[in-house]
């Protein structure tokens, strides 16, 4: 068994963090890490070292330069097998972010068989059927290297339908939703549902299903002090 760091040592050295890092929930005691990362302390070293290290090895190129800000921001175009290998690795990384940080409560439900069709679909790049993706920028002001949320949708009576994960790496937002494999179809409300509207349609982009190149970053991005309306936009009830 190794221990896995859901957001890994590179994205530390990509965003240039020194020394130690402080993971904070809520106005609770600050928990000192030697890395940018939750840590999930008993992962089988195959799936450390081949699943996750292959899948960090290719994501590694895309999502590093879209990192930055200020003056290192550099315009991007996304093709859709790109946002394909970005949005498969949020996916894994919001189902274990919410396994580390919230696991027993509420808020932490994921669908187990999502992460056992990352497993068995590896290399292939390819969120679990039903997934939704989407990815914004945000204003971090180099004051927040990261920061996540986790909720669940449910149905009337109160069975959990849906993980609904948010979650930032220096200036690019990731917002993950994703059901049962065993029931991955939606009607056509859902889908319209699903869709960013309103004060989000310019500044939430769609990248999976993929379709067509989207540009970073996007023409609007959010302020720090939004990150908990973004959050919220699928109406999960959420825990930070």
């Amino acid at each position: 068994m190794t221990r896995e760091h859901v957001i890994p040592k590179w994205l530390r050295q990509e965003l240039r963090t020194q020394g130690f890092v402080y993971e904070r929930r809520g106005t609770g005691k600050a928990h000192k890490w030697d890395a940018l990362a939750v840590v999930l302390p008993r992962v089988c070293h195959g799936c450390n070292h081949e699943l996750l290290g292959n899948m960090e090895g290719r994501t590694k190129p895309i999502l590093g330069p879209l990192l930055h800000g200020g003056a290192r921001a550099r315009p991007v175009l996304i093709d859709p097998g790109q946002q394909a290998t970005l949005a498969t690795w949020a996916v894994k990384t919001s189902l274990l972010l919410t396994i580390r940080s919230f696991e027993g409560e509420p808020a932490g439900w994921v669908p187990q068989d999502n992460l056992r069709w990352v497993h068995d679909h590896r290399g292939l790049d390819q969120p679990p059927p039903g997934a939704h993706v989407w990815m914004f920028g945000i204003d971090a002001e180099n004051e927040l290297a990261a920061w996540s949320q986790a909720g669940c949708l449910r149905t009337g009576d109160g069975q959990p339908a849906a993980h609904v994960g948010t979650f930032t790496v220096g200036y690019v937002g990731f917002q993950v939703f994703c059901r049962k494999v065993s029931q991955p179809e939606f009607s056509a409300d859902h889908e319209a549902w699903l869709a960013p509207g309103g004060l989000f349609r310019d500044r939430v982009l769609d990248i999976w299903p993929a379709t067509t190149t989207v540009r970073w970053p996007p023409s609007s991005i959010f302020g720090r002090d939004s990150l908990e309306l973004v959050a919220s936009r699928l109406g999960a009830n959420l825990k930070r």
